[in-house]
């Protein structure tokens, strides 16, 4: 089949690529989604020339060939990398995950997922290089990447040219020093749900909230606040900047106190359809009230959350009530409250006292 232009092998059980496969030199398109059983690419994978679709995501590769870099009429490519969760397992294990210089020559890439173990230190050890290749990539318009360091992601936000120009309309974006969960305490299908939206920030394990983050969140859709160790409250973050919001999780903050305090609140999360809260032992309440009642409920008849549909509280042992009574006149759209193991809560609402604060 010397014309084959289009291939799809995708779930599959296909382990090896036959040598016939790599002299299709017309080829564009070759698929393998979800194909679990290939481990590697030969180094033939250079002469198909022509290719500007590959797609592994879903598969284990142990690496990707240096040949790979060859390939510069590529568009479109997702890989998704095997890490071991044993450390003496990496002895078995090519000592190189991808050339650091792999992307040098890809320069007319418009969409790139890579997806690799969070604790892998071969990773850890190539991406520098990566990122600065990925910041000259001025056609990039999806990017799906994990910085394990945030200064290496606040370069990549002042020096790339598809995000400064605004071409990078879909992302997902982890950032920070990420960790493989055996059980995760947020459900699998919520942190689906969370992955599906077109422009995603997961900032993980943080202790600081820069100027650069408030500005990814701004565009971002969905927002994973996961570990902030120093974070009292989502309005530190600056409430303006959640105004595209639609799906948000909080997870094991162990300083916050509050969601929402009076710093900056009005108009709060005007899209935001989704909020989860887990593990978030010193939340004292959802939105922390201003030192007077009249004031609170002019804030909330600035329609904040007015397009909340599903708020789920668990594992917050201090909270002893859900809302304020002056918010259950912006909170029409609520379709579900879920509160689970929040042994402190007594009632859904209350009222507010005057002078609070």
């Amino acid at each position: 089949m010397r014309e084959l232009r289009f291939l799809d092998l995708s779930d599959t059980k296909i382990r090896i690529l036959p040598s016939s496969l790599f002299k299709l030199s017309k080829l564009k398109v070759l698929l393998f989604r979800n194909c679990i059983c290939i481990e590697k690419l030969p180094p033939e994978i250079g002469d198909l020339k022509k290719m500007e679709v590959l797609d592994l995501s879903g598969t284990e590769l142990y690496d990707l060939p240096a040949e790979i870099s060859q390939l510069d009429h590529m568009k479109r490519m997702h890989l998704s990398f095997y890490g071991p969760d044993d450390e003496s397992e990496y002895e078995l294990l090519p000592c190189q995950l991808v050339s650091p210089s792999f992307l040098s020559e890809m320069e007319g890439i418009t969409s790139l997922s890579i997806s690799v173990h969070p604790e892998d230190h071969r990773w850890t050890e190539a991406v520098a290089c990566i990122v600065n290749d990925i910041s000259k990539l001025e056609m990039l318009s999806s990017l799906y990447f994990y910085f394990p360091e945030i200064e290496m992601f606040e370069n990549f936000i002042e020096t790339s040219s598809s995000w400064n120009n605004q071409s990078l309309s879909k992302f997902d974006f982890a950032v920070g020093q990420d960790v493989k969960r055996i059980v995760s305490r947020v459900p699998d299908d919520v942190e689906s749900l969370f992955s599906q939206h077109e422009r995603c920030l997961r900032y993980v394990n943080a202790d600081k909230t820069s100027s650069l983050i408030k500005s990814v969140i701004t565009r971002a859709t969905a927002f994973y606040l996961d570990h902030h160790t120093d974070i009292r409250s989502l309005s530190e973050f600056d409430i303006s900047s959640f105004r595209s919001m639609k799906f948000c999780i909080v997870r094991e903050c162990p300083k916050m106190q509050a969601i929402l305090d009076e710093k900056n609140a009005r108009g709060a999360f005007p899209c935001l359809e989704y909020l989860g809260i887990y593990f978030i032992w010193e939340l004292r309440q959802i939105w922390k009230p201003l030192s007077q009642a009249s004031r609170l409920n002019r804030i909330f008849k600035a329609k904040n959350f007015e397009a909340l549909k599903y708020l789920m509280i668990k594992t917050c042992p201090k909270l002893r009530f859900i809302f304020w009574e002056s918010m259950l006149l912006c909170l029409a759209s609520l379709e579900e409250l879920v509160v689970e193991d929040c042994e402190g809560v007594e009632k859904t609402h209350t009222c507010l006292p005057t002078g609070a604060g």
